[in-house]
């Protein structure tokens, strides 16, 4: 039997006497939609096998240096990185997870289990180790590196119209009987202690590419019209912690029902929680409203991935409703509406409950 199991009984036993309003996340795929399960499984397979690591310091100097280039924007690395990174420096990272999942007894193949993550219901999902609050902690640069105390999460796949705030973190215990350490790790854990959370990237593309958003034109026909900034209150309830930033879809819709403009945002969680507006200046289009009148709504979706599902996107403005189908991943979460007049652009904050943003 896996020596795994005991402790994650004790650390079931711990949940059992959490509140009901604390949202914890167990990696659970017993609750799952379409190939959530399998996904959840593999994950919880990659933690394991990267824990084994976790103890390495070569493969933790690799890892930061890795995740210190921001590739996507956030502090993480996809495993097909690291796994290429650390071989250039000697290091069969493949072979140290396989070895550890071999001695806690499961019989996964690393490698396999690297290829299930491709083609799931035509979308391909790429596994990462991001570490939280990275940017915050100078030490990680220098003396986290040689630490111990690493702890290793799983993130929810599919997390849910409500974060989940609590996880289980497994800590490598190198004693006689190999023992595994449990935690329950929430945000002001990960704040003060390195967390390594493994997860699937929700910035790259389904060839595993980091494409950065086209700015359209500026043609100045007519009034131009341009987010400067925007800001999440509470950034917690539309991402979780172990995600990092939200990764933001704006549409564009006038009151005639189409779609005019479509901008995709991206920030770290620091950005823009709480006082943070992240300023982005993004010419969105140029205002004819003799074409569009003179309100646009601006509808905010928060981009989780999945495969593609088709929306009724309905809203009623003023008196008008307008109903509109529009292309979502099976994970995306709806972060309200906002109309906007033509005539007062600059005045207002504009806020839909969950992302606030102001224009000129």
């Amino acid at each position: 039997m896996k020596n795994i199991l005991i402790g994650l009984l004790f650390a079931l036993a711990i949940l059992a006497g959490c509140s009901k309003n604390e949202n914890i996340g167990l990696a659970d795929s017993n609750n799952p939609t379409t190939d959530q399960s399998t996904l959840q499984g593999k994950l919880n397979i990659l933690s394991m096998g990267i824990l084994g690591a976790s103890d390495d310091e070569l493969v933790k100097e690799i890892l930061y240096k890795e995740v210190e280039k921001k590739f996507d924007g956030e502090y993480n690395v996809l495993f097909n990185t690291l796994i290429s990174e650390c071989r250039k420096n000697g290091v069969d990272l493949i072979g140290i997870m396989q070895k550890h999942l071999n001695t806690m007894g499961y019989n996964e193949n690393i490698e396999e289990v690297l290829k299930s993550f491709q083609n799931v219901e035509g979308v391909n999902y790429y596994p990462q180790v991001y570490v939280p609050f990275y940017s915050n902690k100078n030490q990680f640069k220098g003396t986290l590196k040689m630490a111990s105390s690493v702890q290793v999460v799983t993130d929810n796949v599919q997390e849910g119209i409500t974060p989940k705030t609590k996880f289980i973190g497994l800590q490598l215990s190198r004693d006689a009987k190999n023992r595994i350490r449990e935690a329950i790790i929430d945000e002001n854990i990960a704040v003060n202690n390195p967390v390594w959370v493994v997860s699937l990237n929700e910035r790259v593309n389904n060839d595993g590419i980091y494409v950065k958003t086209e700015v359209p034109t500026n043609t100045k026909e007519f009034k131009n019209t341009v987010m400067v900034s925007y800001n999440v209150p509470n950034v917690s309830s539309v991402e979780g912690w172990t995600r990092g930033g939200p990764e933001f879809t704006v549409r564009f819709i006038p009151l005639s029902g189409q779609i005019v403009s479509q901008q995709n945002f991206e920030s770290t969680r620091d950005e823009v929680n709480g006082n943070a507006w992240k300023t982005v200046n993004r010419y969105i289009l140029s205002w004819d409203p003799n074409i569009l009148n003179r309100y646009l709504v601006a509808h905010w979706l928060e981009r989780d991935g999945g495969s593609s599902k088709i929306l009724d996107l309905k809203f009623t403005v003023y008196g008008f409703t307008v109903t509109l189908p529009i292309t979502v991943g099976s994970d995306d979460d709806d972060a309200g509406y906002q109309a906007m007049y033509y005539d007062d652009l600059s005045a207002p904050i504009f806020n839909t409950g969950w992302v606030r943003w102001d224009m000129q």
